[in-house]
């Protein structure tokens, strides 16, 4: 009876030791973790010069009409393709979504595409590097900036582990240089580790004397945060009105990620200037049930809005569609 006991005590304190060993292992793995995110923390400086892929370099001349591309193009693996999600479907799906985007930028034909959510090495587009199969296949130029760069996302269940994602631009016409503008970031430390560092990503086309400022954006959510897209926004729209104070040509353009209604957003523009979208088609699937516009430009004074449209591809390729402007110097 004596040793059942014994036994049944060293039994308990095994249990007991190995639990707390359990317990112990799995908090130093979280620590280690936090550790590691610590230090290999995105830090992007206030302003950074970005490199351009060669391509076509046309002369831009003002008085002639061309056209730009706006597309949040959800890493091309997060909307529904033949009724499968990447994390379904794999590869394949990334695949079968780039050509498909691929062709349907091939058939609109924009002299300048602004790409948002574009993924060059994530976990959850299989780690597939969408900036050189674009570039590789189309005769445009290529800057790209990140706003989305981290090791190991922990959150949500199951992670999304590893992201590597941002901004590129697409052109045909003669770039000057390409910059990478820092927006104010959204989130606290810690929590901001593994969080995207929002940015603009501006380009510089030379027109006669002047300039065209070419701005490609993905703001912070207004449902995550509307001091914070407020406050990008105005950072943005300071920036167009010194840039047309030179006597420059402004368009800022891409996903301002809340919803735009009549032409209208809650942003104050200067006298004369203008935010456009096309009102009569959703840009943005946030749900199957549930759609809207949050994709849209802004355009100085010194340039005439020839049209605008959603092209609705019925969100076959991303959770948003492209929207094309025709514009004119």
């Amino acid at each position: 009876m004596v040793g059942m006991e014994v036994s049944m005590g060293k039994r308990t304190r095994f249990i007991m030791q190995s639990t707390l060993g359990i317990i112990t292992g799995a908090i130093l793995f979280v620590v280690l973790v936090f550790v590691y995110l610590c230090i290999r923390e995105h830090r992007p400086r206030a302003i950074e010069s970005v490199s351009i892929r060669a391509g076509e370099e046309r002369i831009l001349e003002s008085g002639t009409p061309f056209r730009i591309l706006s597309w949040n193009i959800s890493s091309a693996g997060f909307s529904v393709s033949n009724g499968e999600t990447a994390e379904a479907g794999g590869a394949a799906v990334i695949e079968d979504n780039l050509i498909g985007i691929l062709r349907s930028i091939s058939e609109i034909d924009a002299a300048v595409i602004l790409f948002q959510e574009l993924d060059i090495d994530s976990r959850r587009s299989w780690y597939y590097n969408e900036l050189d199969f674009l570039s590789a296949n189309t005769a445009y130029s290529a800057a790209f900036a990140y706003n989305f760069l981290c090791a190991f996302v922990p959150f949500p269940l199951p992670p999304i582990g590893k992201v590597g994602s941002g901004l590129l631009t697409l052109n045909t016409f003669k770039a000057i240089d390409a910059t990478r503008i820092s927006l104010p970031a959204s989130f606290k430390w810690p929590l901001r580790i593994a969080k995207p560092k929002q940015c603009l990503l501006v380009e510089r086309i030379s027109v006669g004397e002047h300039d065209l400022v070419l701005v490609n954006l993905h703001l912070e959510a207004y449902e995550s945060s509307a001091a914070a897209n407020a406050e990008q926004a105005a950072i943005l729209i300071d920036f167009l009105k010194a840039e047309y104070a030179q006597g420059n040509y402004c368009i800022a353009g891409g996903d301002f990620n809340r919803t735009l209604i009549n032409n209208q957003s809650t942003y104050t523009l200067p006298a004369d200037w203008r935010f456009v979208s096309d009102d009569s088609t959703p840009t943005c699937r946030i749900s199957e049930a549930q759609y809207s516009v949050t994709d849209g430009f802004i355009l100085s004074p010194n340039i005439d809005l020839i049209s605008i449209k959603t092209m609705d591809l019925g969100f076959r390729y991303s959770d948003h569609n492209p929207v094309e402007i025709c514009i004119k110097l």
